[in-house]
């Protein structure tokens, strides 16, 4: 006998759409984006966040460079590591977007079934 779970099924089909709208729901503002939080379970306590904006890129570089460090140097390069988690960020976007639309616009091929 093999145990057969009885509870409701949750599955959606990550199509473009669906994509578009948990983009849309998780932007905090254009290039930020983490307003969905993972459940409590989920989450690292330890973590430094890098890719949530400003604030964290600062959290980010502090918690990596000594505490004498240069504030003008190091202003610099939260800077330039926010910029970069937003230029990341926008290119996953891309990418996962790309890989919807191919998933929309081909059709699959039965792997078994011979074409003419």
């Amino acid at each position: 006998d093999i145990p057969v779970s009885n509870c409701a099924i949750r599955s959606n089909a990550w199509d473009s759409t669906l994509i578009a709208k948990v983009i849309k729901k998780d932007t905090i503002s254009p290039g930020v984006f983490g307003k969905l939080q993972l459940k409590e379970e989920y989450r690292g306590t330890d973590q430094t966040p890098l890719f949530g904006g400003i604030l964290q890129a600062e959290a980010f570089v502090a918690s990596k460079l000594p505490i004498t460090y240069n504030p003008q140097k190091k202003a610099k390069i939260v800077k330039v590591v926010n910029e970069l988690c937003k230029a990341v960020t926008e290119q996953v976007g891309t990418f996962i977007e790309a890989v919807a639309k191919i998933d929309d616009e081909e059709p699959d091929i039965e792997p078994y079934v011979q074409q003419p």
